[in-house]
């Protein structure tokens, strides 16, 4: 049987990769890399709800503070409310309280300063295009802290 959930793992997109994509609990969750310069390995994660609960509208979440995790929870809620929703670590792992990553590293602050969030917009934008048939009738972005300046970018 076709599984258009497990064929999203097939997705060719320019620039990323999408490391998998599992149906759990009537939600697709599909995780990637993102690669627009090299040296670049920016994480996204995008959940997309069953078609026939999906509302239409696109969410994409900011980070707090230095970033470099993917908040998990909020795309469950997000999803579990019937919409497409995408995050990133903005290029590094770590937490909001750690800038480590950053001195001597302009590959790694242009992707948490602005890169990380397009790329994150691109892949979720084929990613939903392929899994519904179709583009979002709404985007939004929402986050605090550091969200907030994500959401200018």
């Amino acid at each position: 049987m076709d599984d258009p959930c497990a064929n999203l793992a097939k997705l060719t997109i320019d620039k990323a990769v999408v490391e998998s994509a599992v149906l759990s609990d009537g939600v697709c969750r599909v995780n990637g890399s993102a690669h627009p310069v090299p040296g670049s390995d920016i994480r996204f994660s995008v959940y997309l709800p069953a078609p026939n609960r999906w509302s239409g509208r696109y969410y994409q979440i900011g980070n707090g503070g230095f970033a470099g995790a993917i908040h998990l929870p909020t795309l469950d809620e997000g999803a579990r409310r019937g919409d497409a929703i995408a995050a990133t670590d903005t290029g590094h792992r770590g937490h909001g309280f750690d800038a480590s990553w950053a001195p001597g590293n302009s590959v790694a602050l242009a992707d948490y300063g602005w890169r990380s969030i397009k790329a994150t917009r691109d892949a979720a934008a084929a990613l939903v295009g392929a899994y519904y048939g179709r583009a979002p009738i709404r985007h939004y972005f929402m986050g605090c802290s550091n969200g907030g300046r994500m959401a200018l970018m």
